[in-house]
């Protein structure tokens, strides 16, 4: 009894399962069903094991069928299901009653015998449900076949043993397993007879004989699986559908039918590989892996062995360069605890070897994408952190490595940079972006920087004395006026309309993200500013084939965003803001500064020029238009004049310094510029139609925080408290943004 019980208890609630998963309302009408989304009608199929493969037109239209054969008493049978055999011989009168009618006919409803429904009230009933069901002796058999063949298109009695379902929902004890849904909810129509109704003819049934314990416990287990053989049942039928095309359409069709199919799957197994490298992996899976084992075996367990750095470079080179550092392996090894235990705890800043420094780099990137504590393990050893950080800026720069393994190294500076907060890491972090940065500057470029900011005069020449001391070249050992040098060279190599590898496409990004990250906080932004625009980055990106592309869109989007923050409304050695007024005025500065120095040089070329006034000279067109009248060198004597590009002697070396250029230059740092409060003022209040589904600004819900996004980031610094408001109102529209295209999205689709 206790085996019956726990197998009827386990179907009865696959099917309560199954009623709620698939949210079948027990009076759904025809005209219901085209209200219905594409999920809800394959979940109403589903439920009534029916195929659920096809467009929503031929899913409405398979369960509206099915709905009005069950209105008419005659439900539809499932494609899959096989129709049961009519008996060969005419059957008796009583053997009528018992035989199932035809699913042409509509049976007439009938109200045959059920226990009555188990309830808290009447625990005694529940005592008399588990037993089986008393079936007629063949005497009393013949006395009561007439009344039965009286109602001969009565609903068959289930034999002993058949899972029902009372009006209540409950389920009785004495089923048999693997009963279909759709016989369960025949059941649960069927109104409850009254016990005192015991005078009214019974079936003759035949009551199975018990089975033994093992084949009872499997029995019971194969309602639990009936999900996964409807699945592949519809996956049969899809494929049966297929070949009758192929029959109907000929050989020659069916063979390039089977062709399409089989490069349709190779492509499938392709593309499940790739999902499979960056799926998110079980506890299992992670569990039972390879690398977990090896894990177990050298760093884990209870008797780990020592340290083997030949170990380091075989997983680097074997497991995660292959697979292009796959997330799935990644999660391994830092769910084993390779950073924690095997990594940093032996790392050597003399005898490391690239591929430690670089596992050390993907360990640390993983436990940031996990948002867990991320610089804990290394404050048991805080005095070789600098020397790794070094050994990370110094990798970076050698030409054997990929641009995947770059973008790594450049996603661990962003995380580094984002943690100032850390006394170890803002030590190491600020020794790149602090004066001896401005070594590296142009002497016009220096000379104006020095012009703005006189109270660092004295600093620079103490500074001077020390590079006397110690050496320029020690002196000048800074890690971002390299990383400007390859970002450009990498630049360079990008095609116009040729294909290119995506990972240095993603490469590009990241350096983009880092850049805008250190000019939006203050500590970073105050000497590497200098840097960025004697580099003329931003004009220098603008003129390149990866802007001018159509995948060169995040790209774009990432150089407004740093050009917003170069030109931020801010002093960035006061740390003040400024107002509109003083914005105003450094505008009218430079204006009135290059006129006077263009009437000097060229008085009969830029008369016209010199003595317009600011209002009509001071927009793009207007710029552009003056300006080009002075051939190359003549516009190269009037920006050395005002200090925008390098002295001649130091410019001859610079290529890129064409006059298309240097026109850019001069227009881009004369134009006037919006202020933030009239660009707030001009947004629209709805979004448009090309900022909803722009993946780069409103990601879907299946970000996984790999991919670089042109947002505007929460951190615990800001440049003043306008930007603090200004970031997360941006994020606020953008989250709406996001709402609105959900609903589009329902509507639409």
């Amino acid at each position: 009894l206790s085996l019956d019980h726990g197998r009827a208890h386990t179907q009865c609630n696959l099917v309560e399962r199954r009623e709620r998963s698939s949210g079948m309302a027990g009076d759904l009408n025809v005209a219901d069903v085209d209200k219905l989304k594409v999920d809800q009608l394959k979940a109403e199929l589903k439920a009534r094991n029916l195929p659920t493969s096809g467009l929503k037109s031929a899913l409405a239209e398979r369960l509206k069928t099915h709905l009005l054969g069950q209105q008419t008493g005659a439900p539809a049978a499932s494609e899959g299901s096989q129709p049961e055999e009519a008996p060969a011989k005419e059957a008796s009168p009583a053997k009528k009653a018992t035989a199932p009618a035809p699913a042409a006919q509509a049976p007439e409803p009938a109200a045959p015998k059920a226990v009555e429904p188990v309830t808290a009230a009447e625990p005694s009933k529940s005592d008399a449900s588990m037993t089986p069901t008393k079936t007629p002796t063949p005497q009393e058999s013949p006395k009561k076949q007439p009344a039965q063949s009286s109602s001969p298109a009565s609903a068959p009695e289930k034999p002993a043993g058949t899972p029902q379902k009372t009006q209540e929902g409950r389920c009785l004890i004495g089923v048999v397993p693997g009963a279909k849904t759709q016989q369960v909810a025949k059941a649960k129509d069927v109104p409850a007879v009254a016990s005192s109704e015991a005078e009214k003819p019974k079936e003759k049934t035949e009551t199975p004989p018990r089975a033994n314990d093992q084949s009872q416990l499997e029995a019971a287990g194969a309602g639990a699986n009936d999900a996964e053989e409807g699945e592949q049942e519809e996956e049969m039928e899809d494929d049966e559908e297929e070949e009758e095309v192929e029959e109907e359409h000929g050989d020659q069709s069916a063979g390039a039918k089977r062709k399409a199919g089989g490069n349709a799957n190779e492509k499938k197994k392709k593309k499940k590989v790739r999902d499979d490298n960056h799926a998110l992996p079980t506890k299992r899976k992670l569990e039972n892996d390879k690398l977990m084992a090896i894990a177990e075996e050298h760093w884990r367990g209870s008797k780990p062995k020592p340290w083997d750095p030949a170990l380091v470079t075989k997983l680097y080179k074997e497991e995660l360069l292959p697979s292009n550092f796959a997330l799935n392996k990644v999660m391994i090894l830092e769910y084993s605890q390779y950073l924690e235990k095997y990594l940093w705890p032996n790392y050597d800043p003399s005898k490391a070897s690239d591929a430690h420094v670089l596992s050390l780099v993907c360990m640390i990137n993983e436990k940031f994408r996990e948002q867990v504590m991320s610089w804990e393990p290394f404050q048991q050893r805080e005095e070789v952190f600098s020397e790794f950080f070094k050994s990370v800026t110094v990798l970076h720069g050698k030409k054997e490595i990929s641009h995947r393994e770059r973008s790594l190294i450049i996603v661990f500076l962003i995380h580094s940079f984002q943690s100032l907060e850390n006394t170890m890491v803002r030590n190491s972090c600020l020794l790149q972006v602090s004066l001896p940065l401005w070594l590296h500057l142009s002497k016009s470029r220096l000379e104006l920087e020095l012009r703005k900011a006189p109270h660092l005069e004295k600093k620079w020449r103490a500074m001077q004395k020390k590079v006397q001391k110690e050496g320029l070249e020690k002196m000048k050992d800074h890690f971002l006026p390299k990383l400007l040098n390859v970002f450009f060279e990498q630049l360079a190599t990008i095609p116009a309309d040729d294909k290119f590898e995506f990972e240095q496409r993603r490469y590009m990004e990241r350096v983009l993200e880092f850049l805008i990250d250190l000019i939006a906080q203050l500590p970073t932004r105050r000497f590497f500013l200098a840097l960025l625009s004697d580099h003329h980055f931003i004009i220098r990106c603008r003129l390149s084939n990866l802007a001018k592309r159509p995948d060169g869109r995040l790209f774009n989007q990432l150089l407004d965003l740093l050009s917003f923050y170069l030109d931020f409304e801010i002093n960035e050695h006061t740390g003040m803001p400024l107002s509109r007024d003083e914005m105003l005025a450094r505008h009218y500065g430079r204006i009135q500064l290059v006129q006077r120095h263009a009437y000097s040089l060229f008085p009969d070329i830029m008369k016209e020029f010199s003595l317009a006034n600011i209002g009509a000279v001071e927009n793009k067109d207007g710029l552009r238009i003056h300006l080009s009248k002075l051939n190359k060198s003549q516009l190269a004597q009037l920006l050395r004049k005002i200090r925008l590009i390098p002295f001649e002697e130091e410019s001859a070396e610079l290529k890129w310094l064409d006059h298309r250029t240097m026109l850019e230059i001069a227009v881009a740092y004369h134009e006037r510029r919006i202020s933030q409060l009239d660009a707030i003022n001009a947004l629209p209040l709805y979004p448009t139609e090309n900022l909803l589904w722009d993946e780069h600004v409103v990601p879907s819900i299946n970000f996984t925080g790999e991919q670089v996004l042109a947002l505007p980031k929460l951190n615990l610094q800001y440049l003043t408290f306008h930007d603090y408001l200004l970031r997360n109102f941006n994020l606020f529209r953008l989250e709406s943004t996001y709402e609105i295209r959900q609903d589009v999205e329902d509507v639409a689709l």
